[in-house]
């Protein structure tokens, strides 16, 4: 979106919704992402996207909630340093789902197989607790 040739309103509503009619529901802008619910299922989330992410540069790939986890992840793998995702929307944004994709993202990151728990699942398990907390 930095790359737009000016940068007002208009225009930028007219690459998001070009981009959504093709679903590609994600935008970068600058560090941050823009994710616009698509209101259907799209086949973005698989094992093989997930590999992509972790293996391939950013500039490789197309923007996704992946590439913000992966970005977490190797900060505080490499500089050992707390990090933070922020989700933030309206409601029916899509921000439970992207706190899902986030969460699945790094779970496969840390996910052993041979142990037998599913460390995804224990974890997406907690996101009703987690949500009652930060929607008080």
């Amino acid at each position: 979106m930095c790359k737009l040739p000016e940068l007002h309103e208009s225009l930028i509503l007219h690459n998001i919704k070009q981009r959504y009619l093709n679903d590609i529901i994600y935008t970068y802008i600058g560090p941050m992402i823009v994710s616009v619910n698509p209101y259907k299922v799209i086949d973005a989330y698989g094992n093989h996207l997930i590999r992509d992410y972790k293996e391939k540069e950013k500039d490789e790939l197309l923007p996704h909630l992946f590439s913000i986890a992966q970005k977490a992840y190797q900060s505080l793998v490499n500089f050992n340093s707390s990090q933070a995702v922020i989700i933030s929307g309206e409601s029916g944004a899509g921000k439970t789902e992207a706190t899902k994709i986030v969460l699945t993202y790094l779970t496969a990151q840390m996910s052993n197989p041979k142990s037998g728990v599913d460390l995804a699942q224990m974890i997406l398990a907690t996101n009703p607790v987690l949500e009652a907390f930060g929607n008080a």
